[in-house]
């Protein structure tokens, strides 16, 4: 770190006596890392132990600024380091005459590398858990291991008898026909026909007519996947790949589990496995990719004023298009007159309430978001593809609530709380309302996009890329405190471009609170910011997203309405007739008023000593740091306009110049 960036640190760029973080989650790719590395005069040769090359710091450098353009600003001065979008690509000397600025300094954007390769090697450098490993990897397995003279195949049968005795039911009896491929099959057919309790037993008939057969293994793994069991599900999918170490599946689920849990790094070396065993597999690539995405929204202790010239882009931008965003559009390549504003909080397109449900509802939805999230990856085993004839990917992403339909759950219930008392509209003035559940580790933020339909019949209309449907208005509801905040850039789509200003002139952050809702135009650009990079946690951030749409329907299957009767966890959450009624009593009831959050301006370059480009921008925006942002817990809207004027401020210890605390 002291040589990289010139920070103090306890530890040096290369960890003496700590464990080889060559098969570590993140530096799979060392094998293909520097030979020789030259920091500040410092040679990292291949086979040391050394985290210098890691793909931790390729995907570190990812989350940097535009890591295939990165030549760093004018003023910046660095070390002799070629970066490169490749894993692996780190590490190569660049020629001498391609460093900007003196030798001997480097850009502060590689605090968040640093941070990345402080972090992973005192987490790699803890203490064994003692369980065996699985097969090519350094990943403990979750599966018990065998007794003294227990074979593979009794300890399933161990583990399917411990299934059975926590679900209170006998073992099914042994199948006295049949094989363990009908069998398997037999049960996933019942599965998608929504009889899970006969999928449970054909499974489990599978593993006592063989308790060695991979398959019989990953298909009980699999009913405890979509029984939202993930500890027994661990257990089988990890007794599967001792079985089976090339089982792809398994691996992609388990990696999958990992994630949800916050062990990020374990999740990154799964989908790392996959990929050596399946260089194609493209469920793996996206989740690996979505996960470094996910990490390369971070604001970073660097200032971008000075080193990127930020001040200079914004005031050019702030000449080149209106300070106000053009009216809300439901489709921007059809045009038509804007709905009138019902709430006036909302004229600016971004506000917060707290105190916005009753305890009971929110009680109810902290029993239901856990499912909510997990529904999102487990129904496509359960519904069946014949509902879409000709659509190879079934699963429903979002969940779907007509303007006709009455509530059967907590979020729908919440939803339409929210439709009336915060947006102070009815449901028979929308299409209905979109919704999911999202669970995530505080240390993982979301990539920024848009809300849009997907596979609509629209998309690529005229040869844009983007699909031109938007909700009228998107919405987060915090049933936590922990977690990132949620960041809105104003920027839109529209017939032109895809983004609209290409530099956003204003944004806002909302930090988390429990029952607090933030709302904002449906068609603007956002995501979420973690609160560290590439350090596993259990704290988890629980929110419920909503989305209300004017008119228009997304398509399926990636939004539709399913009968969560047929599934075996997500049942467990439809209302019954008595709940329901007694949340709405409760909603009823006199209590505290909405509490509208309080906006806080920042307009003053000096409020923004820190920046980031989301993992998008072309140039990182100044922003304020995440200390700043939990002093007050709020709303803040971030006038990058005004603040560009205001550059460089006057400080009193720098007359010349200005300087960041």
């Amino acid at each position: 770190l002291t040589m990289l960036t010139g920070l103090p640190t306890p530890h040096g760029f290369t960890y003496p006596g700590r464990a080889d973080l060559s098969h570590h989650p993140l530096g799979s790719s060392l094998a293909d890392a520097a030979t020789s590395t030259r920091l500040s005069g410092c040679w990292t040769a291949a086979g040391c132990h050394t985290v210098i090359a890691s793909a931790a710091l390729a995907s570190a450098f990812c989350c940097l600024g535009r890591v295939g353009r990165c030549s760093l600003r004018p003023g910046h001065r660095r070390h002799d380091l070629c970066i490169s979008r490749a894993w692996g690509g780190i590490g190569k000397r660049r020629p001498a005459a391609t460093t900007d600025g003196a030798d001997g300094e480097c850009s502060p954007r590689l605090w968040v590398a640093a941070l990345a390769v402080d972090s992973l090697a005192a987490e790699t450098s803890g203490s064994s858990t003692g369980q065996p490993l699985l097969p090519g990897s350094e990943l403990p397995s979750r599966a018990p291991r065998p007794r003294e003279g227990e074979t593979f195949a009794q300890r399933a049968r161990r583990i399917l008898m411990d299934d059975f005795d926590a679900w209170g039911l006998a073992l099914p009896a042994a199948a006295l026909d049949g094989s363990v491929q009908s069998l398997g099959a037999e049960g996933m057919q019942r599965l998608q026909d929504g009889c899970w309790e006969e999928a449970r037993d054909l499974f489990a008939r599978a593993v006592l007519l063989d308790a060695g057969d991979a398959e019989a293994l990953f298909r009980m793994g699999l009913f405890n996947d979509v029984a939202h069991q993930h500890e027994r599900m661990l257990r089988w999918m990890d007794a599967t790949i001792e079985s089976h170490p090339g089982h792809v599946l398994a691996w992609n689920l388990r990696s999958k589990v990992m994630e949800n849990q916050g062990r990020l790094q374990e999740a990154l070396q799964g989908y790392e496995q996959v990929l050596r065993l399946a260089p194609e597999n493209s469920v793996a690539a996206a989740r690996r990719q979505g996960l470094l995405d996910h990490q390369a929204v971070y604001i970073m202790p660097a200032e971008s004023w000075m080193q990127e010239g930020a001040a200079d882009v914004l005031c050019q931008v702030a000449e080149d298009f209106p300070a106000e965003l053009p009216d809300w559009q439901e489709n921007f390549l059809r045009p038509t007159s804007s709905p009138v504003l019902q709430q006036p909080l909302l004229s600016v397109g971004v506000a917060a309430w707290d105190n916005v449900l009753s305890q009971e509802l929110l009680c109810a939805l902290d029993s239901a978001v856990d499912h909510f999230y997990n529904f999102t990856f487990t129904n496509g085993w359960v519904y069946a593809r014949s509902r879409f004839p000709g659509i190879q990917v079934h699963a429903s992403s979002t969940v779907w609530l007509p303007s006709d339909a009455p509530p059967v759950s907590a979020p729908e219930l919440a939803a339409r709380c929210i439709l009336e008392r915060v947006l102070r509209g009815s449901a028979d003035e929308y299409a209905g309302i979109e919704y999911w559940g999202r669970v995530r580790s505080v240390n993982l933020g979301a990539s920024l996009h848009y809300d849009q339909p997907q596979d609509a019949e629209e998309e690529g209309v005229d040869g844009f890329a983007a699909n031109p449907w938007r909700p009228e208005w998107s919405s987060v509801l915090y049933l936590t405190d922990e977690g990132g905040p949620t960041v809105i850039l104003d920027q839109i789509s529209c017939e032109e471009e895809l983004y609209s200003p290409n530099i956003p002139l204003r944004g806002h952050v909302c930090m988390p609170r429990r029952n607090r809702l933030v709302v904002f135009r449906g068609d603007l650009f956002h995501g979420q910011l973690p609160e560290k990079i590439w350090h596993d946690t259990s704290e988890m951030r629980r929110v419920f997203v909503f989305n209300f749409w004017k008119r228009h329907t997304p398509e399926a299957p990636h939004c539709q309405r399913q009968d969560l009767s047929q599934h075996p966890a997500a049942q467990h959450m439809l209302l019954r007739p008595d709940d329901c009624r007694a949340l709405e009593e409760a909603e009823a009831r006199p209590r505290e008023a909405l509490v509208p959050v309080p906006r806080t301006a920042l307009r003053e370059a000096a409020d923004f000593p820190h920046s980031s480009d989301f993992n998008h921008l072309q140039l990182a925006m100044p922003m304020p740091s995440m200390e700043r942002l939990k002093e007050t817990n709020g709303l803040y809207e971030l006038d990058w306009a005004v603040a560009a004027k205001s550059w460089p401020p006057v400080m009193p210890d720098r007359p010349d110049r200005g300087s960041f605390k």
